[in-house]
């Protein structure tokens, strides 16, 4: 098999290479494709235009291969594939097969607190890549995970709110609030590299239903909200590739620690609730196309509210 796979290398058979990678996975031949991988980035350091093979190979060795060859592919891989690999990884492995296999780091950071939103206990000591806990406090989500198969992943969305309430015209006076505005760009920073994405904060002093300027507003519970929120955070937005949940949920933490005024001794207190936050859906009348997104919150300790608004005018 390594001279066929090698001759397909040689003349720049991406058709050909993706049956092997096929066969390979089929035949549970891990160790030739591992060889191929090797074999395809090598080819492609030195210009031939065979990377889309080693990345299949690399996302199917992550996704299908026993621990031990898993791992081995985490370490500067993953650029060109379809989700990040410490989520692949994290989909059927877990923490405790690979982690004899994971150097400290943030790679071993990533697969830890994918594994940890999966419900895994998380006891190791574990690098302080992401800086919060390896572990879902009681007042997070049940957090929606994408399915990987072997060409494609499944992404599930949100629900959309039911209950709108109808907004009137608003002159409420907006202010600045620079680390909000901040945190919300973090979320949907790989929204942002899209020209078709149009996105804003506005910041009031009073409620989102008096000063929001939409049609209709709906309440959120917390828990909706921040299935929303992290669900924004880690995907690619219209043109990014996907991030993964604990890279959305290390956003999320960091915009609710911003809307708390929580920055300065951060991490949050993870047994906190956050329960002086409201949350709201709203738009225009119509239900949003594409990667757009309206979500509104208020903090009933401080007074103030705010809105975060991303507009695809790919759609429109």
């Amino acid at each position: 098999m390594s001279d066929s796979f090698r001759h397909l290398i040689d003349v720049g058979d991406i058709d050909g290479l993706v049956r092997t990678i096929d066969d390979l996975t089929s035949d549970r031949d891990w160790e030739s494709l591992y060889d191929l991988r090797l074999a395809a980035k090598a080819a492609a350091s030195s210009g031939r235009q065979v990377w889309p093979a080693a990345t299949l190979a690399e996302y199917r060795l992550a996704l299908r291969a026993p621990a031990e060859l898993a791992a081995r592919v985490l370490d500067d891989a993953g650029r060109f594939t379809i989700g990040p690999l410490t989520e692949v990884i994290a989909q059927d492995h877990s923490f405790a097969e690979l982690e004899p296999h994971l150097s400290a780091g943030p790679t071993q950071a990533y697969v830890a607190h994918e594994r940890a939103i999966r419900g895994e206990v998380i006891d190791a000591d574990i690098f302080p890549a992401l800086d919060i806990p390896a572990r879902c406090a009681a007042w997070e989500p049940t957090y929606l995970l994408p399915v990987y198969r072997d060409s494609h992943v499944e992404v599930p969305t949100p629900d959309m709110p039911h209950d709108f309430l109808t907004c009137g015209p608003s002159n409420a006076e907006t202010h600045d609030d620079p680390e909000v505005s901040e945190a919300f760009r973090l979320l949907i920073e790989p929204w942002t590299i899209a020209e078709s994405i149009d996105w804003g904060v506005k910041t009031w002093n009073v409620h989102p239903q008096r000063a929001i300027n939409a049609a209709r507003i709906a309440p959120m519970t917390s828990t909706e909200a921040l299935t929303w929120l992290t669900w924004i955070g880690a995907s690619g937005g219209p043109t990014g590739r996907r991030r993964g949940n604990a890279a959305g949920r290390f956003s999320t933490w960091w915009l609710l620690a911003a809307l708390t005024d929580s920055l300065a001794t951060w991490p949050p207190n993870e047994s906190g609730s956050f329960d002086t936050l409201e949350w709201f859906w709203w738009d225009d009348g119509h239900v949003r196309q594409g990667w757009s997104i309206g979500i509104a919150v208020h903090d009933h300790r401080s007074g103030r509210s705010w809105s975060f608004d991303t507009q695809d005018r790919s759609v429109s």
